[in-house]
């Protein structure tokens, strides 16, 4: 007598934004940056600096880091030799757990070999796909003098079955995630420390104005340290950085379904035209089409 057992799918990938991995030199700084999916990144090789939010954490080879929507996130090279990082981004049609969020994960066997294959299948899939080299020839040019930066989304574009084994890999790497535990390894250098009292000062200041001046007072640095400091930990200025904060409380309230005019005015934007300017600018969207309904 046969049984069965209901397969209950505890993640399920809805779509991709981005896939790929690259070299970056020793000197490589990313910009800052927030948008409403998850991104996965992961260093294969060497060591990077990542921001997440408040926080700063190290991370060297075998381990990854999953920054959640809307979190601020960017990262830097601290290694001379340069570092090879995967990154994918993606939304999810089941609500994904906070233990995926603030931690970094040292990966086991399991979990390399997932990426291991899953870069083995689509680094074949790209060198035979003909719709892919016939649309994609210079990326194809790219791929043979470059074999470190792979766009794989480029493939995935014209190939539907690439594009369900990569969901399928990413989701598996993620599952696993879900069982691991992962660590804090928040950087423990002085500056990350300070950064971290800024941020956090900013966060509670979101409602109102604050100078780069007010700021440095805070934190006990000069105008230009403090700028310094955003630069390198966030890869933006101070200025940037607490706008973006803005737009982040701004998308929560609007999504909740508090007016425009009273979500510029709660995060003391001078104006209602003002805070849609920026909001634009930040998201490419206007505010009206992120206010539920």
């Amino acid at each position: 007598m046969y049984t069965s057992v209901e397969i209950r799918e505890p993640m399920r990938l809805k779509s991709l934004y981005s896939f790929f991995r690259h070299h970056y030199d020793s000197d490589y700084s990313f910009r800052g940056e927030m948008h409403d999916f998850w991104e996965v990144v992961c260093v294969t090789k060497g060591r990077i600096c990542v921001t997440a939010g408040e926080q700063v954490y190290m991370l060297s080879d075998g381990e990854l880091i999953v920054h959640r929507p809307m979190e601020f996130h960017s990262f830097f090279v601290d290694d001379p030799d340069g570092a090879d990082v995967m990154i994918f981004s993606f939304t999810a049609q089941t609500s994904l757990r906070d233990e995926l969020s603030q931690k970094v994960f040292a990966l086991d066997a399991f979990q390399n070999s997932i990426i291991e294959q899953m870069f083995v299948f689509l680094d074949a899939r790209m060198v035979g796909n003909a719709a892919y080299q016939e649309r994609w020839k210079l990326v194809v040019e790219e791929y043979e003098s470059n074999r470190w930066f792979l766009p794989y989304m480029r493939l995935l574009e014209v190939d539907p079955y690439a594009l369900v084994m990569a969901a399928s890999f990413a989701t598996q790497l993620l599952i696993s995630l879900l069982e691991s535990e992962g660590r804090s390894l928040e950087n423990t250098a002085p500056d990350a420390a300070v950064f971290r009292v800024a941020v956090d000062y900013l966060n509670i200041s979101v409602h109102k104005t604050v100078s780069v001046e007010e700021l440095s007072r805070v934190v006990g640095l000069s105008i230009s340290g403090l700028n310094r400091l955003f630069r390198k930990y966030a890869g933006v200025s101070v200025h940037r950085y607490f706008l973006m904060q803005k737009i982040k409380a701004a998308t929560e309230y609007l999504q909740s379904g508090i007016s425009v005019t009273e979500t510029s005015r709660r995060l003391g934007f001078s104006n209602q035209s003002y805070f849609s300017a920026c909001f634009k600018r930040e998201t490419g969207s206007n505010p009206s089409e992120v206010l539920k309904k």
